[in-house]
């Protein structure tokens, strides 16, 4: 059974170019118009998020969109759960920065599915790194909820909520919920193997346990006055002191890297399998 979203494709490639590019123009405007009226991107963060609808939807269609407008939609509610310093920023409208360090690694596996003939593995790819990106926001959404008191991934110590590369259970196991639901997606859409969905659901999952590995290790951290930890370099015009990391791993190049280590590994094992 071919799903809505390719039917709705197969429908618009019959269009002259002009009334595809209106129709697109259409979409990005209504995501748009949301996004204002919920505060959920700034300036930056809209136009960067445009640029990069347009590019999804030319060379993936509205089945490629749709995995990056659940998880934008799905993730801008769940950062109101939680109270940490990254929900709170989230909270204040994503920048360019933000959206490019979520969707540039899909973005690059759909230049892949477009310009090769690698189509399966690219598609298995680019739904990985939606699934990384969902597994992350479900642990760190969830994850502060929780009763019992992070621990670091590194040392297993505990460590104050909203700290980077602090794990719980529930955090844990919600980030493994937000990879499936990401594989659900791709089986629902593309109509493949539930071999596709394994790979989408555990190369998503250890991208979110690399994503605190790196947020434990390497991404910077700073402590301010009162002697609490943050990963901003200052605070009301004050410099903050430099606990750990690598000044320019902040949470967005982590964000960025363990999306595309998540993606590069399911484009290997997809393609490995002839998939």
């Amino acid at each position: 059974m071919i799903s809505l979203f390719a039917l709705l494709d197969d429908k618009i490639l019959l269009l002259p170019i002009y009334l595809r590019l209106i129709i697109w123009g259409i979409t990005i405007l209504a995501f748009v118009l949301l996004s204002l009226w919920r505060r959920w991107l700034r300036v930056s963060g809209l136009i960067a998020a445009s640029i990069i609808g347009v590019l999804i939807l030319f060379m993936g269609g509205y089945s490629a969109f749709a995995f990056l407008a659940f998880f934008f939609v799905l993730g801008s509610l769940l950062s109101r759960l939680s109270n940490t310093e990254n929900s709170r920023r989230d909270r204040r409208g994503r920048d360019a920065l933000q959206v490019l360090s979520n969707s540039a690694p899909g973005l690059l596996f759909l230049f892949v599915y477009f310009f090769t003939g690698a189509k399966s593995a690219a598609l298995i790819a680019f739904a990985s790194s939606i699934s990384e990106d969902m597994a992350d926001t479900f642990s760190s959404s969830f994850g502060p909820l929780s009763n019992e008191m992070p621990r670091s991934i590194v040392t297993f110590t505990p460590v104050p909520k909203g700290i980077s590369g602090g794990v719980t259970a529930l955090g844990t196991l919600m980030a493994f919920l937000g990879s499936a639901l990401i594989g659900l997606l791709y089986i629902a859409i593309y109509e493949l193997t539930w071999t596709s969905f394994l790979i989408i659901l555990f190369t998503g999952f250890f991208g979110s346990v690399l994503d605190s590995l790196m947020g434990g290790t390497i991404q910077v951290q700073y402590r301010r006055k009162d002697g609490a930890l943050t990963e901003e370099s200052s605070t009301d015009g004050e410099e903050n002191s430099k606990v750990r990391g690598i000044c320019l791993v902040t949470n967005d190049t982590v964000n960025f890297l363990s999306s595309l280590i998540s993606s590069l590994l399911a484009f290997v094992v997809s393609y490995a399998l002839a998939l």
